[in-house]
């Protein structure tokens, strides 16, 4: 089942606890169990019906549920109909999901707006997307790191790990705030912490090369393993280039292949040349 559907059975049931009516709250419950259980043509008649007594939950339980084609035919205008009542709702997945739908429409502005709004509703996604709006200067929206970083920070409050890597990056080379690479490696040991394996790699660099902390080539190892166990490409790269070259690690050409194929399989282009390379060799 789609992980947007499966998010969506979650905060049903985080819904009920708000419904003052039973028969709402009878209703929000029958429909979080049909999602769960993928019922969905059943699920559909009872969100709409949530929906038509103007909550958010249900509005966008059907609009989700139009979007993906479950239970009732895929009709995209529809599923923004249902996005939008209830955003208007208040509903801040509503927001988000209009303006992830009005970006992928090649309207940044409008999507700007909805992912303000869901921010402000305390959607992280929103944020996040925010500080990415404001750090790369989109839709004519000035770039301004400053507030670039303050979105991140909401989103890292929030344990979400990108919001923290960005924020590590801003600290680590200056941009919004004063360079402190101490600073900027707390927020990649909080990524990593979440599974980022962006984060994990980073933190692998800065204890390789002493940057903000002690130098340390078992720590940087094992972050550089960590980013590779979470499928960061370059996390990989590293490792085999590592034993490519007997760097921190005894020499083995047939285990640096091996990495350099994980990083290759993980969408880093420079895994895949040298994979190439030690395989043209008879590794």
């Amino acid at each position: 089942m789609d992980k947007r559907l499966l998010g969506l059975a979650a905060v049903l049931g985080l819904a009920l606890a708000s419904c003052a009516e039973d028969d709402l709250v009878e209703a929000a419950n029958q429909c979080r169990s049909l999602i769960s259980n993928e019922k969905f043509s059943d699920a559909f008649t009872l969100c709409e019906k949530v929906c038509k007594n103007n909550d958010g939950i249900g509005c966008l339980g059907t609009g989700l549920l139009y979007d993906f084609g479950k239970g009732v035919k895929q009709n995209h205008s529809k599923a923004v109909e249902y996005y939008n009542k209830a955003c208007d709702l208040n509903n801040a997945a509503g927001c988000y999901n209009l303006g992830d739908f009005y970006g992928t429409q090649q309207e940044p502005r409008l999507a700007f707006q909805y992912f303000q709004k869901a921010c402000d509703l305390n959607e992280i996604s929103g944020c996040y997307n925010l500080g990415v709006y404001y750090r790369d200067g989109i839709a004519g929206i000035e770039q301004d790191y400053n507030q670039s970083n303050q979105y991140f920070q909401k989103a890292c409050d929030f344990n979400a790990g990108e919001g923290c890597i960005n924020l590590g990056i801003s600290y680590y080379f200056g941009k919004g705030v004063k360079l402190d690479y101490k600073q900027a490696n707390q927020y990649f040991q909080k990524a990593c912490d979440l599974n980022i394996g962006t984060g994990c790699r980073n933190l692998g660099l800065s204890y390789s090369e002493g940057t903000g902390l002690k130098q340390d080539f078992s720590q940087a190892n094992q972050y550089f393993q960590k980013a590779c166990d979470l499928k960061e490409g370059k996390g990989c790269f590293i490792i085999g280039h590592h034993y490519q070259n007997g760097k921190l690690v005894r020499q083995n050409k047939n285990t640096a292949k091996e990495y350099y194929g994980k990083a290759c399989d993980y969408g880093y282009q420079d895994g895949c040349d040298a994979y190439r390379k030690l395989n043209e060799q008879g590794y």
